[in-house]
């Protein structure tokens, strides 16, 4: 880019051109939404003249971070920059009551309350609170004694959150400009449907985000990113560019999170609450299993161990997916023997990367029982888990621990996260499988 050099000293003594670049300029919006704020990139044409320039970019976030604006424009545009503001001091009667006060506005007065109704001139001595004062001829009065008229928009109010640019350009030029900034009040989640057949060997998956957006910015026809993964809100962020046709295309992976590009346009207004859908529904199989869920958190109360059908999803492109799920509720739904659709529960899963597995389970399992007995008196932890099906029953065992750390285990398990195992079995037929463990206790 091609600097001006013009002492900035001089500048400030020059008359800047007023120059209103609203949403009609936008060429391009991009967002790229985190799980509670978001990053805005708006593209705008610009003719600017030459000289020194005021430009008011309107139309911008509530919820802005003015610390984090940065303003660019194309390399060779010859465009100086002096100076920026954020401009929120928004237009309001008390704000312009304040702008006036030592002045003198016209009144249009109250019926019953001036002994003349004609337009009358008073002097705005001070407002406090929203109680103004007023000074007319020798007396002085207060409160609401009329319709205030005011003669024009004071030049530092706005109607509307405003950045404003100071820069200068040496020669006339229509050129795009670039605001990219931070913005809190939007934010996103995952969300899935499982419609799951008669026989439980097959389902229909699709996933779905949903935007919340606060923020004070409508986003008409945005190209929009999601990101999967905890930041933190310290340095500079620059979230790469990604482009792609389809979902599985568009997730990219930088650092600890998965980007996830839409193929296509999203328009949401602010204060509403958008879907969008980013995995179509896709057949997948599905593997049967059961689940049984163990309390062993050292917590006073506990529920008694339980024993769920589920099924499995592969995370692989070979079953219809193989790409990182992000963390979502998913809603399932089953057909019965009239091939209706029935709902019948729903599950929280935990980020699934590709080439795993996540769980939904179907409701509570028949023929397989559940004994836990806990710890004590020197004894271990048991489990006991009994399969009276006439078919052999693949079990994912779960037992919360409360973060204490596991030793003397009879078969081996997988740490899940810090404070859960898990023991994947297979029950015989009318049979009974035992798990003992022990658990030490917290501080040791």
């Amino acid at each position: 880019m091609r600097s001006v050099c013009i002492p900035v000293v001089l500048l400030t003594n020059l008359l800047f051109a007023d120059i209103a670049v609203t949403v009609d300029a936008r060429k391009d919006l991009r967002l790229t939404v985190y799980r509670d704020f978001g990053i805005v990139k708006d593209v705008r044409t610009i003719n600017l003249p030459e000289g020194a320039n005021r430009i008011r970019f309107e139309g911008v976030a509530t919820g802005i971070n003015a610390e984090s604006v940065n303003l660019d424009w194309k390399s060779g545009s010859g465009i100086e920059l002096i100076g920026q503001s954020y401009e929120f001091d928004l237009v309001s009667p008390v704000k312009l009551m304040e702008k006036y006060v030592g002045r003198e506005i016209e009144i249009v007065p109250r019926k019953n309350e001036w002994p003349d109704t004609a337009l009358q001139t008073a002097e705005l001595i001070s407002i406090n609170g929203k109680e103004p004062v007023f000074r007319i001829g020798t007396k002085i009065t207060f409160g609401d004694i009329g319709r205030i008229l005011f003669p024009y928009m004071p030049d530092n109010l706005y109607t509307k959150p405003t950045l404003l640019w100071n820069v200068f350009i040496a020669k006339r030029r229509e050129t795009e400009i670039v605001a990219t900034y931070l913005t809190e009040g939007i934010s996103w989640k995952a969300g899935y449907l499982l419609q799951v057949d008669k026989k439980e060997e097959t389902g229909i998956f699709s996933g779905w985000i949903t935007i919340n957006n606060e923020s004070g910015l409508d986003c008409k026809n945005a190209h929009m990113t999601f990101v999967a993964g905890d930041i933190r809100r310290i340095g500079e962020l620059r979230p790469p560019e990604m482009t792609g046709h389809d979902a599985r295309r568009a997730v990219q992976q930088y650092g600890e999170y998965n980007f996830y590009t839409m193929d296509r346009q999203v328009t949401i207004l602010s204060n509403h609450s958008s879907q969008v859908e980013w995995i179509p529904r896709t057949t997948v199989k599905l593997k049967r299993q059961y689940v049984v869920e163990v309390n062993d958190a050292g917590e006073a109360e506990t529920a008694p161990a339980a024993a769920y059908a589920a099924v499995e999803v592969e995370n692989v492109a070979s079953n219809g997916l193989g790409l990182p799920l992000p963390e979502g509720i998913v809603r399932i739904f089953k057909r019965d023997a009239n091939d209706d659709s029935r709902f019948i529960g729903e599950n929280r899963f935990e980020d699934t990367k590709t080439g795993h597995a996540f769980s939904a389970t179907l409701g509570r399992a028949d023929g397989i029982t559940v004994s836990h007995k806990s710890e004590s008196g020197g004894e271990p932890n048991v489990v006991r888990i009994r399969n009276d099906n006439d078919q052999p029953a693949p079990v994912k065992l779960c037992v919360a621990t409360g973060g204490r750390s596991v030793f003397d285990a009879t078969r081996k398990y997988l740490l899940v996260r810090n404070s859960f195992l898990q023991w994947n079995i297979v029950v015989k037929s009318h049979e009974a499988s035992t798990i003992t463990y022990r658990l030490k206790k917290k501080g040791k």
